[in-house]
């Protein structure tokens, strides 16, 4: 339960920020 809030809590800049940083870490993995 909380961690679903903290989820929603999240601003959508954040979360694309995160996503952009997922992305670069996906290539380098790659």
């Amino acid at each position: 339960m909380a961690q679903s809030i903290n989820i929603t809590e999240l601003n959508l800049p954040q979360l694309e920020m995160l996503k952009n940083q997922l992305d670069q870490a996906g290539v380098q993995w790659c």
